[in-house]
């Protein structure tokens, strides 16, 4: 719908300055445009990240990379000057997106994966300039599980009847029912 209006731009100015039309009140000044032209850049982003986040393939692994992206993205300080109603609603964006980033802390599912994952592993930590203590956390988590589910156990059916399965299914059913 925004960008529809941007796109129109000169047919709506044209029709809300005729007085004739009684349309004068809904008249959009140069800042109002600015403010539209704003908000369809920083809704864009949203747009993207959820349609990334709604697809079948997207794994755990790519979760925190991509907040990290659409944090620093939206983060309004990082940003060219935007009207101030941008940047404080950008802000407070930010700090939902926050509110779900640090959910992640909550499970080590995430870091595992990342840890494991071929394009990341630990060099995607040290990338983002996370703490040294962090990134070594990231690897022992990894590692213990590495070492209480999987170590010495070559016959994949070991794995899955060692309980791993079970406890990887229940982990899920429970952060699905706490949203």
């Amino acid at each position: 719908m925004m960008k529809f209006v941007l796109a129109y731009k000169s047919a709506i100015d044209k029709v809300t300055a005729d007085k004739s039309l009684k349309l004068r009140k809904y008249e959009l000044d140069n800042e109002d445009w600015g403010i539209i032209k704003d908000l369809v850049a920083v809704l864009e982003t949203y747009k993207k990240a959820t349609l990334f986040f709604s697809q079948d393939s997207v794994s755990i692994a790519v979760v925190i990379p991509a907040m990290d992206k659409l944090d620093s993205h939206l983060n309004p300080h990082t940003r060219s000057p935007y009207h101030p109603a941008i940047k404080a609603t950008m802000k407070l964006a930010c700090k939902k997106i926050n509110h779900y980033y640090l959910m992640t802390d909550l499970s080590s599912l995430y870091r595992i994966a990342m840890v494991l994952h071929p394009d990341l592993k630990l060099e995607y930590f040290w990338q983002q300039d996370w703490e040294d203590k962090w990134i070594s956390h990231s690897k022992e988590i990894a590692s213990e599980v590495y070492v209480k589910q999987y170590e010495g156990k070559s016959n994949p059916m070991q794995v899955l009847n060692s309980g791993a399965i079970n406890d990887l299914v229940s982990f899920l059913l429970q952060y699905i029912i706490c949203f």
